[in-house]
């Protein structure tokens, strides 16, 4: 057969039998012959029905195999059966979690049903695990969906959390060390994503953040964010670029004003993901009183995510940063904070973050950190203006998620953050506990 016809063949099979297609194209992972030869030959000879009333047969007898159910569902796609087909595979990714496998036939269902976005959700889940059978077929597919799923998506979620947290220090001269104090805190994100030509998006997004203490209330912290930004597949790899502002307030006062602006360029390599990110910040004070937090810092960062199994997953990454500080005015140059945060020569950070998919409903994640930055004195006082000091940051979260239902959750989490600083104000060290609900929408 001429390479032409060959792809013509196939051309037609795709478009009359996608997922059978698909079968053929990675036999290791279609239908499963063994157990169920009667079955399987049905289905190949594309009996579907005979088939379909195999597999229902050996289903009703008891058998609950992973492999059956997969084929019973299979054969009710193939007889526009979806809602059942859907049934069956539901079921098998609560117990295999995400199986590459499963989640791609559960896609194609959910293409039949007419429900495009939750198709593309599964397809990018697929595409981002770097699996190695099914990751190609799930970006190939999802360039076939661009032109039939809806233009514009509204996506959202809020949570809710209340906790308690130790040893609590503010951006201050004083430090209130020893104490526990109740908090809340509620976050919103707010998401609106257009799709456009050549496989690229624009997305627009908010979110905002509020902790509130019942003590110290002037370490009360809220942040509002905005930005925009694009995403396109380029040279086998996916780019977004982002554009936003970012206004932060401690105790009810203004704080910081950041506009940023921010590259990152994701690529499959060796089964998971490398990233590169380079961002950069333009930081303004929102009142007198935190002058000398002004300035630009730059980072650039690499890191890299993977999976082991089908039910972990992983991220890794380094960071290098630079922060200046706009020259302090005189009257300042005898606070300590404030002569020290003149210049910050480097950043540098690592970070670990794991994720494990206990059972479909349960999930534990574990984020460690490790900082290191290094400032050099900026203040009038010549003794002052070349000394160096260091601060040294360790971080771990343990978090754990139930979600007894795809759009609620309830989480609990423990932070623990230890500052090691020759700057006395940042010389500390606390803990945060905290239970909390999220609504996603």
């Amino acid at each position: 057969m001429k390479r032409g016809a060959s792809f013509a063949f196939f051309r037609l099979l795709i478009m009359k039998y996608p997922i059978f297609c698909f079968l053929l194209l990675t036999p290791s992972l279609g239908v499963d012959a063994s157990g169920n030869e009667e079955g399987v030959r049905l289905y190949r000879l594309e009996l579907f029905s005979e088939a379909r009333n195999y597999f229902q047969d050996q289903y009703e007898m008891g058998n609950r195999s992973d492999e059956l159910k997969f084929n019973y569902a299979l054969s009710l796609y193939q007889l526009g059966e979806y809602a059942s087909a859907k049934s069956i595979l539901v079921s098998m990714v609560t117990e295999e979690l995400n199986s590459a496998r499963v989640l791609y036939a559960l896609a194609n269902i959910e293409v039949e049903l007419g429900n495009m976005p939750d198709a593309v959700d599964l397809l990018k889940a697929i595409y981002h695990s770097g699996d190695p059978d099914f990751a190609e077929y799930a970006r190939l597919r999802i360039s076939e969906l661009d032109e039939v799923i809806p233009n514009n998506t509204f996506k959202g979620f809020v949570s809710l959390s209340r906790g308690i947290s130790d040893d609590v220090a503010g951006l201050d001269d004083e430090i209130a060390t020893g104490i526990v104090d109740n908090l809340q805190e509620l976050s919103v994100v707010l998401s609106w994503e257009r799709q456009l030509a050549n496989n690229r998006s624009w997305e627009t997004e908010f979110s905002a953040f509020k902790r509130r203490y019942e003590l110290e209330y002037s370490q009360d912290f809220l942040v509002y964010m905005l930005r925009g930004g694009s995403e396109a597949a380029l040279g086998g790899g996916i780019l977004r670029w982002r554009i936003g502002r970012e206004e932060s307030y401690l105790g009810g006062n203004g704080y910081l004003a950041t506009t940023s602006v921010k590259l990152n360029y994701d690529i499959p390599v060796v089964g998971g993901y490398l990233g590169i990110v380079f961002e950069k910040g333009y930081n303004e004070p929102l009142s007198d009183r935190y002058t000398y937090a002004s300035g630009t810092e730059a980072m650039w960062a690499l890191s890299y995510s993977s999976n082991i199994t089908e039910n972990d997953a992983y991220f890794f990454t380094y960071s290098y940063g630079e922060l200046k500080r706009t020259h302090q005015d005189e009257q300042n140059s005898g606070v300590e904070l404030a002569v020290f945060s003149d210049e910050s020569r480097a950043r540098h950070a690592i970070a670990f973050d794991v994720s494990y998919q206990i059972t479909r409903k349960i999930g534990l994640s574990i984020d460690v950190e490790c900082s290191e930055r290094e400032y050099l004195g900026g203040g009038t006082n010549s003794i002052s203006y070349e000394v160096e000091r260091l601060d040294r940051q360790s971080s771990v979260s343990i978090s754990s998620i139930w979600q007894p239902r795809g759009d609620f959750d309830l989480f609990v989490m423990y932070s623990k953050i230890k500052n090691s600083s020759s700057i006395s104000f940042y010389d500390y060290d606390y803990g945060v506990s905290k239970i909390g609900i999220g609504w996603s929408f």
